[in-house]
């Protein structure tokens, strides 16, 4: 499969010349063409924002998008080991309520409704953003938490970039990562390669066995490999053609937990997601045409081998206008997903059919957006789903606003097609999803200050869960879920001088997610970070800590995981010589040495330390 991946993006990067690329900005910056924001489906008033992408600036090559949530954020990350895969909960919704969206197509995983993040290396974006609460009628499907949208972005231009980096760590880890782009006023390209590799061995204490003995993690090693390519043609002087490949492979071994040790099985995992976006624009109104193909391998190698090949086809037409009195975009969006699965019956084949829309109307300091979706799932309706956000700017420094919507989550093909165990009565989950906040934004030459207190209300019925019928499990629709809580936020930047500058950001999270009466599994009702950085002619410190509070492990909330709070601290040097750029870096992740589990019986790496370089190159023709 590697050879074919080789392969392809050879043969993408060449036809590139010929022109492809996507471009997610709200800007299409062509020359011949005036320069107007373009109304977004990411851009709700109110709505909780989360920009990831500054995570990126002092991480680790090969860390993960789950990594860094994890470390840096109060998100939720439920992680089953080193080479277990990565969910995230968002505001007390499950695994399977939070939308991924790469460069404007869903990427969740149709079989079984969820998306690793342990597959995402923030190398792989150029931006990142996550909204919190629900995004169903912007995004569709499986967006009741919230959606991470990830894009990769290139322009026009006269530059030259090159970049290889490297890092070195405990437990055998290495990791690689090699980029090239060229741009031009017509026509711009760029591929990045990234290679990760680990063995995972590491020594815990075993308190599930008796006397509570050092016992040593083994079989965890992994390999993920990625290959992207974004290229970027202009077709005219209104419009351009873009296109994005993005080829993963992963191989990752199952080392058992402190209760069942490792039987040398794995997970093989290879996809291949492409996406072609046109986009015309013309004043203020603009048309765009997007196609995109999304191929999924899978193989666990167990007591039983399964393999599992899905594939999603869409196809989705836009029109919108901006900078009118009521800016508006409206889409319709087809979409074919099958799957052929040793573990499926038959071979299942689903059709959805979308239309949505979005129309704003800003009023002096009112802003107000409307979002409705309506989508039939093989000629069936399913809820309709609207959104309003109202955003009200009370003075200079203050605002307030609310966001209210409704979501949904359609059954994975496990729900329904699991060979003895689906259940094909099954309906789509629905949510009706609210939230208030209060900002504060003040902002001078040398000092950087945001609050933001948010506070959420969320309902979901028809919740599919698993239960037990005899002698066998089955999916049903019973459970009604209510999740609510506090969210605040705050960041701190200052300056002193030309070189020295330093920041404090804060999140914070009071979550309360009850079915039947218990708190939902491994959603802990507190977590709060805490990140520090400082910089001073080019060398600069980070310091992060992050506490969680305890999670239960039953339905019935009798059994809980302990709470945990875990430091890292990061020192590095940037020099800058000519058009080359040079870092050094050295990170101690786990700095206090704790002890702890984020899902029962899965241990959590000691103390361990990791050193990069990398060298990058710039060049800007004249």
């Amino acid at each position: 499969m590697i050879r074919f991946f080789l392969l392809t993006t050879i043969i993408v990067t060449t036809f590139a010349q010929k022109g492809v690329s996507q471009d997610m900005c709200d800007t299409l910056n062509l020359d011949e063409i005036r320069v107007v924001e373009k109304i977004s489906f990411t851009k709700i008033p109110c709505q909780t924002i989360l920009n990831l992408t500054q995570l990126k600036k002092n991480s680790a090559i090969h860390q993960t998008l789950s990594e860094a949530l994890e470390q840096s954020t109060a998100i939720n990350v439920r992680s089953y080991g080193t080479s277990g895969i990565s969910t995230i909960s968002v505001r007390g919704a499950g695994a399977s309520h939070t939308g991924v969206v790469w460069n404007g197509v869903n990427i969740q995983n149709f079989q079984n409704g969820q998306f690793d993040f342990s597959t995402l290396p923030l190398g792989a974006a150029d931006r990142i953003i996550l909204i919190q609460g629900g995004t169903g009628a912007q995004v569709g499907s499986g967006s009741i938490g919230g959606t991470v949208f990830i894009d990769n972005e290139i322009d026009f231009g006269k530059t030259v970039k090159a970049e290889i980096g490297m890092n070195a760590g405990m437990f055998g880890q290495f990791a690689q990562q090699a980029l090239a782009e060229k741009q031009s006023k017509r026509f711009s390209t760029r591929i990045t390669v990234l290679n990760s590799v680990a063995e995972n061995n590491f020594t815990y204490v075993n308190a599930n066995r008796f006397g509570s003995p050092v016992d040593t993690i083994r079989n965890g090693a992994f390999v993920k490999q990625s290959v992207l390519s974004s290229s970027k043609l202009k077709t005219g002087t209104k419009s351009a053609l873009n296109l994005h490949l993005w080829l993963n492979k992963q191989h990752t071994e199952d080392p058992g937990n402190m209760s069942v040790p490792a039987k040398g099985h794995f997970t093989d995992n290879e996809n291949i997601r492409s996406a072609v976006h046109w986009a015309w624009e013309n004043n203020h109104l603009s048309f765009d045409i997007r196609s995109a193909f999304l191929y999924g391998y899978m193989k666990y190698a167990g007591d039983i081998t399964a393999n599992h090949f899905t594939n999603n086809q869409i196809n989705e037409i836009s029109l919108g206008r901006s900078g009118n009195l009521i800016p508006w975009k409206m889409s319709v969006v087809r979409s074919t997903e099958w799957i052929n699965s040793s573990d499926l019956v038959a071979a299942p084949m689903r059709n959805r059919y979308s239309v949505y829309g979005i129309a704003k109307y800003p009023w002096k300091k009112v802003e107000i957006a409307m979002v409705a979706r309506q989508e039939v799932v093989d000629k069936e309706f399913i809820p309709f789903t609207p959104a309003l956000g109202i955003n009200y700017q009370i003075n200079r420094r203050f605002s307030t606003g609310a966001f209210s919507s409704r979501s949904y989550r359609l059954p994975s093909f496990n729900d329904l097609y699991w060979t003895g165990w689906g259940n094909p009565n099954l309906t789509a989950e629905d949510a009706l999803n609210n939230e208030i906040s209060l900002k504060f934004d003040s902002n001078t030459l040398r000092n950087v200050l945001r609050l933001r207190l948010t506070a959420f209300n969320n309902h979901i019925k028809n919740m599919i869960v698993w239960q037990p019928q005899g002698s066998i499990w089955t999916p049903e629709n019973t459970d009604r879920v209510r999740t609510y809580g506090l969210e605040v936020e705050s960041s701190y930047q200052s300056k002193m001088g030309e070189f020295i500058k330093y920041g404090l950001q804060t999140q914070y999270a009071w979550t309360k997610s009850i079915s039947g009466g218990f708190q939902m599994l491994y959603v802990p009702e507190h977590k709060g970070v805490i990140n520090l950085e400082a910089s001073i002619k080019g060398y600069y410190l980070t310091y992060n800590h992050m506490l969680t509070s305890f999670r239960y492990a039953n339905k019935e909330n009798t059994i809980y995981v302990d709470g945990f709070h875990v430091a890292n601290l990061g020192v590095g040097k940037s020099l800058t010589f000519s058009n080359y750029n040079f870092k050094l870096a050295a990170t101690v992740k786990n700095l206090y040495n704790a002890s702890y589990q984020v899902i029962r019986f899965y241990p959590s790496p000691p103390r361990s330390f990791e050193i990069s370089v990398s060298i990058s190159y710039k060049h800007i023709k004249t």
